[in-house]
């Protein structure tokens, strides 16, 4: 099973990963999230603080950040 810390691990390790989760309606999506290609002008909004139960993630697509739940995440695969 997947807690935030393992989630996180990836995520820094990795210059690329696909995370796949469940969204809110129940839609299971895969976004590709860099921690290392994040724009400059973005890199302190996705270090706010957020609950134990979330994550925040950048989505590369999107040029944004994401937060997701980490009880939806069902995969971390590195590119």
């Amino acid at each position: 099973m997947l807690n935030k810390s393992s989630i996180l691990e990836v995520c820094n390790a990795n210059e690329f990963v696909k995370v796949t989760f469940a969204k809110a309606s129940g839609e299971v999506t895969t976004r590709r999230t860099s921690f290392k290609a994040v724009p400059g002008e973005l890199e302190g909004k996705g270090m706010r603080s957020f609950k134990d139960d979330q994550v925040n993630l950048f989505d590369v697509d999107k040029m944004n950040w994401i937060t997701v739940k980490v009880a939806n995440v069902s995969a971390v695969v590195p590119e």
